[in-house]
């Protein structure tokens, strides 16, 4: 019997000495396992001590890795030691918080709005030569100066505001001006 004339025929590739032998071919039955629940929480119960076991061997070596070549007295000076210095680091941040807050009041005070407009003070003059410019702190406070360009002299006047209010009367520009810059 050849094997590749059984593959291209189609036929049973089983050796005839097998054939007419049912009983050696079958398969047994096999009964189905039985596992107590005993046995199954004696697995589960083990599976987690050797978890627990390996665990505990990592952590082991990362405290020996830790604590290597240290002492009890050595490990409590080095734990004083970064005691003091976190004490340290919170006073510094305590200051540096008083600061910032000094520098908050300090800006405050500083001029933050600022606004110049240029206008003719007189139609005989041209090419808006007059100007104002208002300066203002973070409270609204603060001035506004104008120049008036006259055809034969300048003039400079100094109007102070407090909270957004001026103090004197303004021209229609400056109102404007002080508008535009508390906006």
């Amino acid at each position: 019997m050849r094997l590749g004339s059984n593959l291209l025929t189609g036929s049973n590739p089983v050796p005839s000495a097998l054939v007419g032998n049912e009983a050696s071919c079958s398969l047994k039955k096999t009964e189905p396992m039985n596992i107590s629940l005993d046995t199954i929480l004696f697995i589960g119960l083990a599976a987690i001590v050797a978890v627990l076991a390996l665990w505990n061997i990592i952590l082991a070596r990362r405290l020996k890795t830790l604590f290597r070549g240290s002492t009890g007295a050595a490990l409590e000076k080095v734990i004083e030691t970064q005691v003091k210095k976190t004490a340290k680091l919170e006073g510094e941040a305590k200051r540096q918080l008083e600061e910032i807050l000094a520098l908050r009041a300090d800006l405050l005070r500083s001029f933050q709005k600022v606004r110049l407009a240029r206008f003719n003070s007189f139609d005989e003059t041209g090419a808006s030569q007059s100007f104002a410019i208002a300066l203002l702190d973070g409270h609204n406070t603060g001035f506004i100066l104008t120049n008036l360009y006259l055809s034969n002299a300048a003039r400079m006047f100094l109007k102070p505001v407090t909270r957004g209010e001026p103090q004197q009367k303004l021209s229609p520009e400056e109102e404007a001006l002080l508008k535009d810059t508390l906006q």
